[in-house]
């Protein structure tokens, strides 16, 4: 059964359209690709490039000699070029592809005029046109992806993420705000593969090639042909686009100010607890299952928690032009990109000159990626002896569930209905007693039934540490019992859940294949949810599913999603699409689920906005309002958007942020009174914008830390490349932040020195920890670096004792070229060697 298409996702922002002669017709256009030939070199082949400027229709070859693009260097206005065999349009000017009738300014009608500076917004919703589309037309989004050498893994997660709308609409929509200069290209190579799987032209297949080869650049235990693991993939993918996307972000004034209450009722105080939170030093993490000891499949005797780093930035530039913003019809639209169900406060800026964090506080980061798929989980213990609390917040990107065994179902089944752990009893209860019944027949020949409930309860449940796996209590200052458990403070926009079915030993692998019953719809969190989560929803429906076919040695996967346009549920096995039912879909071995928030509120504040702004395309209003492309895109998609915050392109003083790497209007948008005042009462936020004008003073402070990091780079390397010999050790750590800011990766300076993490204190003087990670610098450029930044403590590097040569100074033509750690010799776990290269320039 064919399905209408809720909206054509993929849209061109060209305003070199209004070029486009009006005297060409399709019957013109089907003559000269009938013809064939080169207007220039008269050579017949396929791929021809008809010119549209106005008076012009030359044909010309893009192939060896390029006759279509010398034509463009000859004559840069004519820079609309049509494929005669495609019929795709390309602008040599804009460097993109241009979907004619789906353009901003729109082309109406064979070539008519539109005003160049009418600029529409980054509206993630569908056009009149678009509704009124053929039910006979395919719907976007189903083009396969070929296997290009054991490439399944990849191809299920790549189809997975791309009908997340929140995700994939950010790079449909804000695709100006996706950097070109960052290594190793993958979120532009990944933009390009989304634009091609959501474009109304669909082919049938495309080959990921671009994205697999920047994971490998960055990740090369992707390289060559063996199987890999979907979900180790999906991480590692989610980190490098993380890093390449990422921006600072204002501090949140909750965190700074934000004391939780425990479950026990007393305060996380520091006489009896400590209250640390992972964000405040940049790390991201995973959160695992801590009953893997406990279930049948122990994946490893990993920690509780698997430390992963994000970083990211931002900039700021023009002044622009704006029109009338539309936003997607909540009934008709493919709502698509993201930002977290709690946003930072847009009263704050995140340019280095606006509203930086407090001394002693480092800049958070955030990216599409934190926004999408970032929640947070308390984790408290309390020791059984003194009664203290220690809890700490962490930031999670997916949870790691175990499945439990027989033996952990019956103990979650046997516990007391009234606590939020105990979940799933409540659910299987509301079940009735035939099917309950056959489960539990069938459960002693296939294993038992176990519900993502199940899972999902047996991660919240407390664990007793004992044992071997005692509790440091800084009250008792000794190893005491305690009581561990976990509950979500914030819940991401789109939330993964990774199914544990395999089990690593030295010499073998094994996969656990018990069945997992998941449902499509109504995926309730709040039992697991601490008391003072500030989230209002809290149900998920299922959005996409990867699934592992086969046994550990040898497998394959596939991938399940919804796509929203069609509103069905489709297979994507490597290059084959095909229609499936839900029954398929809930009976498949799920093992990464991605969930995604479901609200009807939101979409009814969609709808009325929608209805808002094209009443007032009427009557214009005469003062606009600019707000973010960005938030924009999230309140299409998202069903917590957050308060408007406009600081991701304003600076403190309400001009635009001197950082930023793009035109204003590839930024923000222009917004019509009536839709700004709607929004803003229901949601609030800021600040407002009703001009956009270049801020002086955060120009000025833009100019000289540009100044300073060019100077520390330079003295940097002429110090380095002095030729002294290393004299002092420095803290990696700090260094690659260092690094990181010098080389323009971010926009924070790295702070005080604190080499206290590679220091020890031997008869009161600091020396250099053995094994510890640290770089070696000339004394000279210690000397330096500590002048500018402070801090320390000193640690002079020690000459090994004579005849003791463990680790020779390698000579000079043995010397590593520029590294990883921008040419200064790392040494980790080993004795100290020598200082290399300076930074490189490309990073």
């Amino acid at each position: 059964m064919s399905k209408q298409p809720l909206s054509a996702p993929c849209r061109s922002r060209c305003a070199h359209v209004t070029s486009i002669g009006s005297e060409l017709t399709p019957t013109d256009v089907e003559a000269r690709r009938r013809s064939g030939a080169c207007d220039w070199c008269g050579r017949q082949q396929p791929n021809l490039w008809l010119c549209l400027h106005a008076g012009c229709a030359k044909l010309g070859c893009g192939d060896r000699e390029d006759h279509s693009a010398e034509h463009h260097r000859q004559l840069p206005h004519h820079c609309l070029a049509l494929n005669v065999t495609t019929m795709r349009v390309w602008c040599y000017n804009c460097q993109t592809e241009v979907y004619l009738e789906n353009n901003v300014p729109p082309v109406s009608g064979a070539g008519a005029p539109v005003a160049v500076d009418q600029v529409d917004v980054a509206d993630v919703g569908s056009s009149e046109d678009d509704d009124e589309q053929s039910d006979a037309e395919p719907p976007c989004g189903l083009t396969g992806l070929r296997n290009i050498g054991n490439t399944c893994y990849m191809n299920a997660a790549l189809q997975a993420l791309s009908n997340l709308p929140p995700l994939t609409r950010y790079f449909l929509d804000c695709e100006r705000l996706v950097p070109t200069d960052r290594k190793p290209g993958l979120a532009r190579a990944y933009l390009r593969l989304v634009q091609q799987i959501w474009s109304r032209r669909r082919v049938s297949c495309l080959a990921p090639t671009a994205v697999l080869q920047a994971m490998r650049s960055a990740h090369p235990q992707f390289r060559g042909f063996q199987q890999h693991d979907s979900q180790e993939f999906l991480r590692c993918f989610m980190d490098v686009l993380h890093d390449e996307l990422r921006r600072p972000a204002a501090w949140r004034p909750e965190d700074d100010a934000e004391r939780l209450t425990e479950p026990d009722g007393g305060d996380a105080s520091a006489s009896d607890s400590a209250l640390s939170d992972a964000e405040t030093d940049g790390d991201y993490e995973t959160a695992d299952s801590g009953v893997s000891e406990r279930s049948s499949d122990s994946e490893s005797a990993a920690p509780r928690r698997r430390r992963r780093r994000h970083v990211y930035t931002q900039r700021s530039a023009p002044l622009p032009a704006a029109d009338d913003m539309e936003f997607a019809d909540a009934e008709s639209a493919p709502l698509l990109p993201a930002e977290p169900s709690a946003p930072p406060s847009p009263a704050r800026s995140a340019s280095p000159a606006v509203g930086a964090p407090r001394p002693g506080r480092r800049l958070r980061y955030r990216s599409i990626v934190s926004d999408v798929f970032d929640g947070r989980i308390l984790s408290s213990v309390q020791c059984l002896t003194c009664n203290g609390v220690s809890a700490t917040r962490e930031t999670f990107q997916d949870l790691s569930l175990a499945i439990p065994s027989r033996e952990h179902l019956s103990v979650l089944h046997a516990q007391p209905a009234g606590g939020r752990g105990a979940a799933c009893v409540q659910l299987n209860a509301r079940q009735a007693w035939g099917p309950w019944l056959w489960s539990w027949l069938a459960s002693w020949f296939s294993g038992p039934s176990v519900s993502l409930h199940d899972c999902l309860a047996s991660f919240f449940s407390s664990d007793e540490l004992k044992g071997d796996n005692m509790y440091s209590c800084g009250g008792c200052k000794k190893l005491r019992n305690g009581l561990k458990v976990c509950r979500v403070l914030e819940l991401p926009e789109v939330l993964t859940i990774h199914l544990k079915r395999f089990r690593h030993e030295l010499v073998f692998s094994t996969k656990l294949g018990t069945q997992v019953e998941f449902p499509l719809v109504g995926l309730d969190m709040a039992p697991y949810l601490h008391r003072q989560s500030r989230g209002q929803v809290t149900v998920y429906d299922l959005a996409a599913v990867v699934c592992h076919h086969g046994t550990a040695g040898a497998g394959h996967y596939t991938a399940y999603a919804l796509n929203e346009p069609a509103g069905a549920w489709y297979e994507y096995d490597d290059q084959y699409v095909t229609e499936v039912g839900v029954d398929t879909v809930q009976s498949c071995q799920a093992y990464v689920l991605f969930y995604r928030k479901s609200c009807e509120a939101s979409t009814q504040r969609r709808q009325r906005a929608t209805e808002l702004l094209r009443r007032a395309r009427a009557d214009p209003s005469l003062l606009p309002y600019y707000v973010s492309r960005q938030w924009i895109s999230r309140f299409n998609t998202f069903a917590e958007p957050g308060a408007i915050d406009n600081t991701d392109f304003l600076c403190r003083h309400g001009g635009l942020l001197p950082e930023l790497a793009v035109p204003a209007e590839a930024a923000c948008a222009r917004l019509p009174q009536a839709g700004w005042e709607y929004l803003h009462a229901a949601l609030g936020g800021g600040p407002v914008a009703n001009a956009l004008f270049e801020c002086a003073p955060c120009r000025a402070e833009w100019d000289a830390l540009l100044a300073r990091r060019a100077r520390e780079l330079t003295e940097f390397r002429r110090l380095q490349a002095s030729g002294a010999p290393p004299a002092a050790a420095l803290s990696a750590a700090w260094y690659r932040r260092w690094e990181a800011w010098a080389r323009g990766r971010d926009v924070e300076p790295p702070g005080t020195i604190d080499n206290s993490n590679i220091a020890v204190t031997r008869a009161g003087v600091p020396q250099v920890r053995s094994g510890s990670d640290h770089v070696q610098l000339p004394a000279e450029l210690w000397a330096y670096l500590k002048a500018i930044y402070g801090g320390g403590p000193d640690l002079p590097l020690v000459p090994p004792p004579a005849g003791r040569h463990e680790h020779p100074e390698p000579s000079r033509a043995q010397e590593p070229s520029e590294s990883a750690i921008a040419g200064v010799h790392r040494r980790v776990k080993a004795p100290a060697v020598n200082c290399g290269d300076a930074p490189s320039e490309d990073g």
